[in-house]
């Protein structure tokens, strides 16, 4: 198995400058238990 067949292909991101509840709204909203934080959007370098 590799990891490209269980990654998220696009998976929704936050910045440090985000409010929390940024973050527990896209967890809520997609299921998901993290959620990458990003440097900005336009790098999506992670912190």
């Amino acid at each position: 198995m590799k990891c490209s067949e269980i990654m998220t292909k696009n998976p929704k991101m936050c910045t440090p400058d985000d409010n929390v509840s940024i973050a527990v709204g896209l967890m809520w909203d997609y299921d998901c238990g993290s959620i990458p934080v990003v440097k900005d959007m336009d790098s999506k370098e992670l912190v």
